[in-house]
């Protein structure tokens, strides 16, 4: 708890078990088996200001295998896996450039449908209007 209290001090709405995943595993070890953890370590960088100060800690994942051994006394390996991967958390800004290309985005969108309904509608009046009126004034009907 130490660790994780120095690393990203002033911040508790960030749980311990995001850091630390086998705070509360209890292991059970028997005579003949041996237990591998295969760790996956990760960088983690969170910003939680704009402009604040990013605060670099490591995560990790693992898993847990149980491997037969003849063996009288149980043993137990460690296998780490370094990520090249960066995970970040933080506040994102955002430009008017997005703002404003959104904002035109939502008026084309909402032109080009007008353009639709009114040509739909316009050619279903003219077919309605031609088999109605027009049909019936023709000679010979």
């Amino acid at each position: 708890k130490q660790w994780y209290q120095r690393r990203v001090r002033g911040h508790e709405d960030i749980p311990e078990i995001v850091f630390n995943p086998l705070r509360n595993h209890v292991g059970e070890e028997k005579e003949g088996e041996d237990t591998e953890y295969h760790l996956q370590l990760v960088h983690t960088a969170m910003e939680f200001e704009m402009d604040g100060p990013i605060y670099d800690a490591y995560q990790y994942t693992f898993s847990v295998k149980t491997v037969k051994t003849h063996e009288r006394f149980p043993g137990i390996k460690l296998y780490f896996d370094w990520s090249p991967i960066t995970i970040r958390y933080g506040v994102k800004g955002y430009y008017h450039a997005d703002l404003l290309g959104k904002l035109i985005s939502i008026v084309g969108g909402t032109f080009t449908l007008a353009l639709f309904l009114h040509t739909f509608l316009i050619s279903s009046a003219n077919n309605i209007y031609e088999r109605a009126f027009l049909s019936s004034t023709k000679l010979g009907a």
